[in-house]
């Protein structure tokens, strides 16, 4: 562990949010990033000597960005405009914080603030099972962030442009898969917006991998590895706003061809594959467990050695880009004589008996809400006081049908304040002990205390609460007494619900595997 009298950013920790690529510009950077972090170390308030680095490093960053035309921070404001309303939270703009005119295309003090608070505001929670909420207006907040501002707009004059990373960024090959996806997995791990928690994300999943791992080889789990590293590019979410990697690129590119290609990219999950015929453009495979679907795979998406025939299976991930499916890391092949011992091995069994599980459980969803809005009148949100009121209510919903196992779980039977909340899409959620929070009309249970006290879980993440439960909530303001512990909280929350949403709960804005 480093300690505060022995800090200095090294040429390689600056250079993780360049992938790792040695740039002219480094030097001044890199320096730059050494005299915000001596004005750090003064800061009795932030002990941690990792955070002080991240932050004097993200703010260099957050001006080389700027300077330099990348477009992260400015694609960055434009979703957030979109998703939440606000090009930032917290901090006014446009003249109202501090008489200060905010412009689009310069450095802004109201950025350095935002950038300080969610940086300091990741680390308070990181590895924490309570949420602690960081005033964004507080002294240090305002006041270190008022340094940094002083030596990024002094900078701002004669920092030099770095070519080489727009380059990186605005000269990439639109007609090739491959340096798109790099590209991809560089915005969603390596810049200063993508914050920790897509590595972290990583880190959990591999454990889960590692824990399942029992029967496979270490060359079967690496493999497995790669792939959950690159899909999870595709399917999962960075930066603060909680957004793909991709809807970032989308925002920031003006690529000739750049749009169309983006657009139309989806991704398929780990699946299996039998090869119907192949040329040296194209592999034509039939989707095992997807009732057969033809799909085209780019022929050079595949490994130079992979030597491919017809009836060969393919055990991989696929992504569709400019007209053509292609293979999104590695790829196993099971030879056609060997297919059935290979699935059995592979776990295909596993995917087909998921493949049903879920079909199956599509459409007992679908019957049970369809009841559930018959018998409720087209109300999906309903609250019971305890277990016994919430089974009565089933079975008059299902009068002749058996009590399903699950309502004799011991968690359910002894929960009170039982939200019950239907999802055409979803399904069914049960969350206990929330009742009281939310302000319906005919919710005889709500208690303006006990809603003043813990409603503002439900955004911070407290909860298990699924999107679809939350969204409807927050559209219905049905839960206008969630508060904090800081001045005029409610108004923060009322201006900043969904921000504070997609911060506090990324996994909730992860994309879903296509299967279309």
């Amino acid at each position: 562990m480093k300690t505060k009298s022995s800090l200095s950013i090294t040429p390689s920790e600056f250079r993780k949010l360049h992938a790792g690529i040695a740039m002219r510009t480094d030097p001044y950077y890199i320096h730059l990033s050494n005299r915000i972090l001596h004005v750090l170390m003064r800061e009795k308030q932030i002990r941690d000597a990792d955070l002080l680095i991240t932050i004097a490093i993200r703010m260099a960053a957050y001006l080389e960005d700027v300077v330099s035309r990348i477009g992260l921070f400015a694609a960055y404001r434009r979703i957030g405009a979109k998703t939440t309303g606000r090009k930032l939270p917290f901090f006014e703009l446009d003249g109202k914080d501090h008489d200060e005119d905010y412009l689009d295309d310069e450095i802004n003090d109201a950025d350095i603030r935002f950038i300080l608070w969610y940086s300091v505001q990741e680390a308070i929670n990181e590895g924490k099972d309570n949420i602690r909420f960081l005033n964004p207006d507080n002294e240090l907040i305002f006041g270190v962030g008022g340094q940094i501002a002083d030596i990024l707009h002094k900078d701002y004059e004669t920092a030099p442009e770095n070519t080489e990373l727009y380059e990186f960024v605005h000269g990439v090959d639109f007609g090739d898969f491959m340096p798109v996806r790099n590209l991809l997995q560089w915005i969603y791990y390596g810049t200063y917006l993508s914050m920790n928690y897509p590595q972290k994300t990583f880190q959990k999943d591999i454990e889960v991998l590692r824990s399942r791992s029992k029967k496979w080889n270490e060359g079967m789990f690496n493999a497995l590895s790669y792939e959950i590293d690159v899909l999870n590019v595709f399917r999962k979410t960075c930066t603060p706003l909680a957004v793909s990697a991709l809807e970032l690129l989308k925002e920031m590119t003006a690529a000739p061809g750049a749009a169309e290609k983006l657009n139309s990219m989806k991704v398929r999950n780990m699946s299996s594959y039998r090869i119907l015929e192949l040329n040296d453009d194209i592999v034509r495979v039939s989707a095992k467990y997807d009732s057969g679907k033809v799909l085209d795979i780019d022929r050079k998406s595949f490994e130079i050695n992979h030597k491919l025939e017809p009836d060969m299976s393919i055990l991989g991930v696929l992504v569709f880009f400019d007209g053509l499916w292609q293979l999104n890391g590695f790829a196993i092949l099971t030879p056609a004589h060997e297919n059935r011992d290979a699935d059995e091995q592979n776990g295909d069994e596993g995917i087909l008996r998921l493949n049903e599980f879920i079909a199956q459980r599509l459409e007992e969803m679908d019957r049970a809400y369809s009841a559930l809005m018959k018998h409720s009148g087209n109300n999906q949100l309903i609250m019971f006081k305890n277990f016994n009121d919430y089974a009565e209510f089933w079975t008059r919903v299902f009068p002749d049908a058996r009590i399903p196992d699950y309502m004799n779980d011991n968690y359910y039977r002894n929960a009170t304040d039982i939200v019950l909340f239907a999802d055409r899409k979803r399904g069914l959620q049960i969350v206990p002990d929330a009742a009281r929070w939310i302000k319906q009309p005919d919710n005889t249970l709500y208690n303006e205390e006990d809603a003043t006290k813990y409603a503002a879980s439900i955004i911070l993440g407290g909860t298990n609460m699924s999107l679809p439960l939350i969204s409807y909530l927050l559209e219905n303001d049905l839960i206008p007494d969630a508060t904090l512990k800081i001045p005029e909280a409610r108004q923060l929350i009322r201006e900043n619900r969904w921000f504070l949403v997609r911060f506090f709960q990324p996994d909730l804005f992860g994309l879903q595997p296509s299967f279309e």
